[in-house]
């Protein structure tokens, strides 16, 4: 059978990647697949019920007997499953709650029953693994819900919004204030904000004004965590210069074709500290110099989306830029990076480098690109099932013969094709192109004694979980995914290009 030829951890990893429903059905094909499968469809759960014009079925408090039609179904349910005190194992999976929705039929019943005797408050007190919980109906959002989120001993992060119809108010969440008429209200200009420690900005303009309340209200010494785009926040980086010294985790992101403007403020600010331990950098390349700054770094992701354009050639990192990154980052665990093929030859001055140097990883992903400026003629050498093994096989052939201890866990992942566009579904004249060829494979050591790694081709196995039924996709998916894997075999052919 597939499923004894996988391990337990693999088809988590391949669980992980479905969606509710698909894990819904993988619940029923059997016990060990609804083990794998339970735990992750409790670790986001959404609490809203909605109106059923029809008779909806409510968790009664009554002690009748109830029949078949009244019993609790849907978050009722849910929410019946979660409060029984036999069920601890359940409020263990929950990592997540969300109660908000954009519709303006939420059903007041079940938002009524979240608010008698602290129903919700209580829920959330019992949850010991949550990390986040977003409401978005102001009735709900009481005094001692709020009290017993800030107790939590997890610290989960909460999202208040405002939100009973299609229009999303940035509202405070509205309070009732009895006998009050009058009400006035002033700022001093010497409000803070709270002790932030991971902050998110994306299409956050910061201009002189606003980056005033910034600079003075956040402690900055607080700040651990900075994620910024896809959408510009033009002025940022600039402003940022000075204030970013207790920085341990950067995330950058720009849709392809974006943020030129952005990159020599970005330079600017990274060479303003070195306190990074996690470097995320998408469609962004900046200097080795800069970047070797930060000697603590663990985990390092540099990727330059490919772009159709001739005059936009892609930026990956030469041999010495390598060597000279292993030598100033000695600690990196996790290691991101484009490879350019060029002249029909394998890069494999960057190949030798990245096996014989950076002695913690754990994990390195390599990514190649299509030729999307010219796809008539294909990139050789081809990136198919013969020259993916090749390319694992002589990276962990190459590490040992070097005398590098390779960890038993260590993925080599190689994977070409679109990642981050900000109009994937424009049609494109390269777009059915890309889709054919897009892959991924990880790369693994043996697992016995023949000394052949192990390759798996993530479409193909995606692929064959829809072909035997483990899973649902709509038909073009499928389509897709069976052009995908037959491509895969021997890669990109002239004859192929003409799509």
């Amino acid at each position: 059978m597939m499923r004894d030829a996988v391990s337990l951890h693999e088809w988590r990893l391949i669980f992980e990647q479905c969606t509710t429903q698909e894990l819904s059905h993988l619940c029923l094909v059997d016990k060990i697949f609804n083990s794998i499968a339970t735990p992750l469809l409790y670790r986001s759960i959404s609490l809203v019920a909605y109106e059923n014009l029809s008779g909806s079925r409510r968790l009664s408090n009554s002690t009748k007997v109830k029949t078949e039609s009244e019993l609790p179904t849907g978050p009722w349910l849910l929410l019946s499953r979660l409060e029984a005190d036999e069920n601890d194992t359940l409020r263990a999976w929950v990592q997540e709650i969300n109660i908000s929705s954009p519709s303006a039929w939420a059903d007041e019943d079940f938002l009524e029953r979240l608010q008698s005797n602290d129903c919700l408050a209580t829920l959330i007190a019992r949850l010991p693994n949550l990390r986040r919980i977003t409401i978005g109906f102001p009735s709900i959002q009481s005094t001692t819900l709020i009290r017993t989120i800030y107790e939590h001993k997890r610290k989960p992060e909460l999202l208040l919004l405002n939100q009973y119809s299609e229009e999303v108010n940035s509202s405070l969440a509205e309070q009732t204030l009895p006998r009050v008429t009058t009400l006035s209200a002033s700022l001093t200009g010497e409000e803070t904000y709270p002790p932030l420690e991971h902050l998110c900005l994306d299409g956050y303009r910061m201009d002189d004004q606003q980056w005033r309340f910034w600079r003075d209200g956040l402690q900055w010494d607080k700040l651990v965590s900075l994620a910024v785009g896809p959408q510009s926040c033009a002025g940022l980086f600039r402003c940022l210069v000075g204030f970013t010294r207790s920085l341990k985790i950067l995330k950058v992101s720009v849709w392809e074709g974006e943020g030129d403007d952005e990159r020599e403020e970005l330079i600017e600010c990274l060479s303003s500290f070195d306190s990074l331990e996690t470097l995320v950098l998408k469609g962004y390349m900046c200097p080795v110099e800069v970047i070797s700054r930060h000697s603590n770094l663990s985990t390092l992701c540099l990727h330059k989306e490919e772009s159709a354009r001739k005059e936009r050639p892609r930026q990956v990192l030469t041999a010495e830029e390598l060597s000279q990154l292993d030598v100033n980052c000695p600690k990196l665990k996790s290691l991101q990076v484009g490879v350019k093929r060029e002249n029909d030859q394998w890069p494999d001055d960057v190949f030798d480098r990245l096996a014989t140097g950076f002695h913690n990883l754990r994990s390195l992903s390599m990514h190649f690109e299509l030729g999307l400026s010219d796809i008539h003629n294909p990139i050789t050498p081809l990136i198919n099932y013969v020259s993916v093994r090749s390319i694992g096989q002589n990276y962990f052939d190459r590490r040992k013969q070097a005398g590098i201890e390779v960890f038993e866990s260590f993925t080599l992942t190689v994977w070409t094709g679109k990642y981050f566009r900000r109009f994937p579904q424009r049609p494109l004249l390269y777009a059915g192109f890309e889709k054919k060829f897009s892959a991924t494979y990880e790369i693994s050591l043996p697992s016995d004694s023949s000394g052949e790694v192990q390759v798996r081709h993530l479409e193909k196995e995606r692929l064959d979980l829809v072909n035997s039924k483990k899973i649902k996709v709509h038909s073009y998916e499928r389509f897709r995914l069976a052009q995908q894997v037959a491509a895969a075999v021997e890669g990109p052919k002239v004859e192929d290009c003409s799509e």
